[in-house]
């Protein structure tokens, strides 16, 4: 149990074993316009480049000391994805949906 690693504690953890210590681990996301100001990229930039979602994702373990990351924190990835206009954001400001592409449910077509 000494030295264990944060996957081996969180996993030990779930399956309702011992662990060395407690796990610190982040259920929703720890994304911030100030982690990503540390990391040297703007926020909005994040949530359309892999390599700067891997970074942040990253953040709070190497940099915070969580056992886990969190790799998805957009909460309008989904909306995006089926294609709404989203407002990707700023430092002061999180994404969001700036309008909706279907009225009824029959409306919609899966891209």
């Amino acid at each position: 149990m000494d030295g264990m690693n944060g996957r081996e504690r969180y996993l030990a953890l779930l399956a309702g074993k011992e662990a060395d210590r407690p796990a610190a681990v982040a259920v929703v996301s720890v994304a911030t316009a100030e982690a990503c100001r540390r990391l040297g990229f703007p926020f909005e930039q994040t949530h359309l480049d892999a390599d700067k979602m891997t970074a942040l994702a990253a953040y709070a373990h190497t940099e915070l000391g969580f056992d886990s990351v969190m790799p998805y924190f957009s909460v309008v990835q989904e909306a995006a994805a089926l294609g709404c206009d989203v407002n990707w954001g700023s430092g002061d400001m999180m994404p969001y949906v700036k309008g909706r592409i279907i009225n009824r449910p029959d409306d919609f077509i899966l891209p």
